[in-house]
């Protein structure tokens, strides 16, 4: 068993105000909480409108990051967000 941390620093396209930007995020952390049962905060550029740092964490069983790949692909998927960088780290 392992711990994986991805850190996703991501542009959001549409967010004219912090307020619409909070929404946005909290949508799209609600939905990956729902859909891959992962741990999920905003970990840095809190006071940018257009930016976030996101970090995800999970327990894994296995020794893969498909988990994360998926994650990934549905950020991509999602239409007012770019992806900048990300990073997967194994803290355990």
């Amino acid at each position: 068993m392992e711990v994986l941390l991805m850190v996703v620093d991501i542009h959001i396209l549409n967010a004219g105000s912090l307020k619409e930007k909070r929404r946005i995020l909290n949508s799209i952390k609600d939905n990956l909480r729902n859909k891959f049962n992962i741990s999920i905060s905003e970990i840095d550029y809190h006071d940018l409108w257009q930016r976030s740092k996101i970090g995800l964490v999970r327990i894994n069983r296995n020794n893969t990051t498909q988990p994360f790949d998926r994650m990934l692909n549905y950020l991509r998927s999602i239409r007012n967000i770019n992806i900048i960088d990300y990073e997967i780290t194994k803290l355990l």
